[in-house]
């Protein structure tokens, strides 16, 4: 057995040691709106989507959006709104 760990991509993880272990947590970048329609979505796949509405009686209707996608490429892209 070695000693050594070695792991690909490090720098999408953010790492930090709980109770002497360490926990590694993916990095999610969000595009921008302008990005996310500047990408051609037709062959990608949706991983994740949630909407959520929130209902204020006093100005209107408005929702948040998280959604995952995994291109063509493989690149999985998010969008939040």
């Amino acid at each position: 057995m070695t000693d050594i760990i070695r792991i690909p991509n490090i720098e999408n993880y953010m790492m930090t040691v709980i109770n002497g272990e360490l926990v590694l947590t993916l990095i999610r970048k969000y595009l921008k709106k302008e990005e996310l329609f500047r990408i051609d979505l037709s062959k990608s796949k949706i991983l994740f989507c949630t909407i959520k509405e929130i209902i204020n009686m006093i100005v209107m209707n408005t929702y948040s959006l998280d959604i995952r996608f995994k291109l063509e490429t493989g690149e999985i892209v998010n969008y939040q709104q």
